[in-house]
């Protein structure tokens, strides 16, 4: 965990088809890896990739939504909160609520 030089190799692999392909990503088990200097989780994550978090939201990408024709794709991080007073259950369910059916 937290073996920069690994994700930059992962990097370094992924650059061509990350140049002509665009993509999201969803964080999971494998990016909740903790810093040990300062205890902050998704460093590596956040660093390297930029999803469309909410407005308001500590700048972090483990929870965001997009809307790309008819569908609108919905990314919720499982290894933060997610309760009912958390601002990631407040964005789902905003998200939800919003989604414009008609489409």
């Amino acid at each position: 965990d937290s073996d920069e030089q690994r994700w930059d190799s992962w990097g370094r692999l992924m650059q061509p088809l990350a140049a002509t392909v665009p993509g999201v990503v969803a964080f999971g088990n494998h990016e909740v890896e903790t810093q040990p200097m300062t205890g902050t989780k998704f460093v590596p994550a956040n660093t390297r990739f930029r999803m469309p978090y909410p407005k308001g939201s500590p700048g972090l990408n483990n929870f965001w939504s997009i809307e790309h024709g008819p569908i609108t794709l919905l990314s919720m991080g499982s290894y933060i909160d997610f309760d009912e007073s958390s601002p990631q259950y407040a964005f789902i369910k905003n998200t939800l609520e919003n989604v414009d059916r008609s489409r």
